[in-house]
């Protein structure tokens, strides 16, 4: 694959040359030639071209670029407040743009839709050509119009996928700047709050520290939405977005518990953790894992009547490793079973005693912006929380599901493999 750096500077250029050769080390060829003087880089066609605001000093260069002398999936780099200025000069021809300084999970996304893309620019050229071949042939000896047909429809089926890319990519995008412009003023009102719930800024009376708690932790339930927006766009159920490392699943847990336990003590809810203490050592991402549970409880908190009972539950499990429709046809007592003392991954259950999920949203309710009632209209959400747990739990190369038997509460299971 033949990438063309033009105008990027070295710490850009070591940046995409690590993460471009990391998730492709044996195809990335990076060219990077000189923009002194007015010589146009190799005109034809590279697989992707990055280029930078320098480039806009070289006329010819430019003049190249804009009428495709120089062809290929093309990125921008620009800084946030020359965005615009920049959109404008390029035009619609520019397949993607990075503001700098780049985000390393948008670039990895970006990047793995870019590879796709030209991988299947490269299956389309090829079917014209061998359109041609074939009509040329055909029309020679014996036409025979389904083929030409079928190949057609194949060559349209490309297309609209492209396409589909293409707004993949806006969407994409949108999230990132809306996250980013989102989360940067929430973070400053949780520090201050924090500040002034700790007494530092002058002491407050009883009333105002109540007030003060209940804003935090509907600060910190904007902020878990806004990571989750971010997770939606860049994440994508792959596990090269994940940083994993050894590490303890029952601290996790416990962190996850620690954060909701207020929330949970606002409803007067119990909140139990029951960790085996002979969980196996795990190759997991910390962070994104405890993500998983913390909204698998936020969920529980919000859905749990006054004066319910939470439990968080994990051991040593066998998993045969079907497939989830194999998993979810599997009587409960067959999928818990295990094989003396063999095990394979680590199961994690969390329960509530609230309404339960009715059958029909069970199908649903681990879809994008999806959100079942339980039948109280009065609960709110994007419904983004169960999302986001699967495509992490998917990342893990795991499986989950739930269950339930209104009106006797829910049980969210989370299968992580121990081998990963």
């Amino acid at each position: 694959m033949d990438i063309l750096l033009l105008g990027v500077d070295p710490p850009v250029k070591r940046f995409l040359g690590e993460h471009m050769i990391l998730a492709n080390p044996s195809k990335a060829s990076l060219h990077s030639p000189s923009l002194e003087g007015e010589d146009v880089p190799r005109q034809g066609r590279w697989d992707l071209i990055v280029i930078d605001q320098k480039v806009k000093l070289h006329k010819k260069l430019v003049e190249a670029i804009k009428t495709e002398k120089i062809k290929g999936l093309k990125i921008v780099l620009a800084e946030t407040e020359n965005l615009h200025s920049e959109i404008e000069f390029w035009g619609t021809g520019i397949y993607s743009y990075f503001l700098k300084p780049i985000h390393p999970l948008l670039f990895q996304h970006v990047w793995q839709n870019a590879l796709e893309r030209i991988q299947l620019g490269r299956k389309l050229s090829d079917l014209q050509k061998q359109k041609k071949k074939k009509k040329l042939c055909l029309d020679e000896m014996c036409p025979r119009p389904t083929m030409a047909e079928h190949q057609g429809f194949f060559e349209d089926l490309l297309r609209a996928h492209l396409k589909l890319q293409e707004l993949e990519q806006e969407k994409t995008h949108f999230l990132a700047r809306a996250t980013h412009d989102l989360r940067t003023p929430l973070t400053a009102l949780q520090g201050y709050l924090s500040l002034m719930a700790s007494e530092k800024a002058g002491s407050v009376s009883a009333l105002q520290s109540q007030l003060l708690n209940g804003s935090l932790h509907s600060c910190a339930r904007l902020l878990r939405l806004a990571q989750s927006l971010m997770d939606l766009s860049a994440l994508g159920g792959s596990r090269t977005q994940l940083q994993l490392e050894t590490g303890n699943m029952q601290e996790c847990l416990q962190r996850a518990t620690d954060e909701l336990r207020a929330a949970a003590e606002i409803k007067r809810l119990q909140l139990n953790l029951d960790v085996d203490t002979n969980l196996p050592a795990l190759r997991f991402d910390f962070f994104r894992m405890q993500q998983v549970f913390v909204n698998l409880l936020d969920n529980a908190v919000k859905f749990t009547p006054e004066g319910g009972k939470i439990s968080v539950r994990s051991s040593p499990h066998f998993w045969e490793r079907r497939t989830m429709r194999e998993i979810l046809e599997t009587s409960r007592d067959r999928r818990g079973e295990s094989r003396g003392a063999t095990f394979n991954s680590v199961r994690i259950a969390v329960e509530d005693t609230g309404p339960g999920i009715p059958p029909e949203d069970l199908p649903e309710i681990f879809q994008e912006y999806r959100r079942g009632t339980n039948g109280n209209s009065s609960i709110k959400g994007f419904g983004l929380g169960l999302a986001v747990a699967r495509q992490i739990v998917a990342a893990h190369e795991g499986a989950i599901w739930a269950e339930c038997e209104p009106p006797s509460g829910s049980r969210f299971t989370v299968l992580i493999p121990t081998g990963l």
